[in-house]
């Protein structure tokens, strides 16, 4: 066998994409996830594949120029620096498919377990308290008007189960109209301003990048019903989590599901943790042992790249 490829993980992931990695490359990983640490440990590698810590920037790519692939385990691309990258002709590969089902049946869980109230009838009947869950009275997702901001490929996915599994009917906002969407579940294009309006459930499903940043503020939350519940398994940092907090606290909305938060790992002492109206996951969504595995499957277009092969899901497009 030739010599092996170098490649860096920031973090570990599952043994199929490892083994697959193994029989290609040495592998080596960092403890921190600072920029001096990940630039020192990036030096004479050929790629690095990111998961959810650390980041990669053009400085630090300039400073490793052996380096000819940035992979991702997952799809957010936004701790990439993707057209830098580019520029330097270093290709960034990620995994468009891998947690879309993940995610959006997190969605869903989400939606129903904020709506029923399923965590406060099982803590109070741990407690011993029959009667507060037995009178407690939730809401049926069945016929309810659900809006997506975005309608990407989980977007989709989530919308298809919202509107096949529980007959709701469905609209949308984005900037590009989904035709299939709107032509296969009869999905329907609003504006923004008459989303947040109609909504039984709002669920985000944007990008984030300079447009979208705290796009969901203020202004969107007292537009939405006071009994619409709200739900963020995309980024944090698109939505106002100030404004979210309030508006929980002065009723405003009837509930949210929360799965990314503006810092993460949020601090303790985040107001949304002391919340009863609220449920929320650890930046978990995708974790299921299939989108695991699809994920750390990125491993092959990083091989492919390597080895001079054009990759399957490039995300951008260097020129060489």
């Amino acid at each position: 066998m030739g010599k092996k490829f170098k490649v860096l993980l920031l973090e570990n992931m599952d043994e199929k994409g490892i083994k697959f990695l193994e029989e290609k490359a040495d592998i080596s990983y960092v403890s921190k996830y600072d920029e001096e640490t990940i630039t020192k440990a990036l030096l004479g590698k050929d790629a690095v594949i990111k998961r959810d810590r650390g980041f990669i920037t053009k400085k630090m790519l300039e400073q490793c120029p052996t380096v000819k692939a940035v992979g991702r385990h997952g799809v957010g691309l936004d701790t990439i620096d993707v057209k830098g990258a580019e520029e330097l002709g270093i290709y960034v590969v990620n995994t468009p498919y891998a947690n879309v089902e993940a995610v959006a049946e997190h969605n869903i869980a989400l939606m129903l377990a904020i709506a029923k109230p399923i965590l406060k009838v099982d803590k109070t009947l741990r407690e011993g308290n029959w009667n507060y869950g037995h009178y407690l009275v939730g809401e049926e997702l069945f016929g309810k008007k659900i809006g997506f901001v975005g309608l990407g490929k989980i977007g989709y996915r989530t919308a298809e189960i919202s509107k096949i599994g529980f007959n709701m009917d469905v609209y949308y906002h984005d900037l590009i109209r989904n035709q299939r969407a709107e032509e296969k579940l009869g999905v329907k294009f609003v504006s923004i301003e008459e989303l947040c309006q109609i909504s039984d459930f709002i669920v985000m499903a944007l990008p984030l990048n300079k447009e979208t940043e705290k796009y969901f503020d203020k202004e969107k939350f007292n537009l939405m019903k006071p009994s619409a519940f709200f739900i963020n398994n995309s980024r944090g940092l698109i939505v106002d989590e100030e404004a979210l907090i309030n508006a929980l606290k002065e009723n405003k909305i009837a509930g949210a599901g929360i799965d990314v938060f503006t810092q993460e790992p949020p601090a303790k002492d985040n107001p949304l943790f002391k919340l009863d109206n609220v449920v929320v996951t650890p930046h978990s969504a995708a974790n299921t042992n299939n989108a695991m595995i699809g994920m750390a499957m990125v491993v092959e277009d990083v091989i492919r790249v390597l080895e001079g092969v054009k990759p399957k899901y490039p995300a951008n497009n260097p020129k060489k």
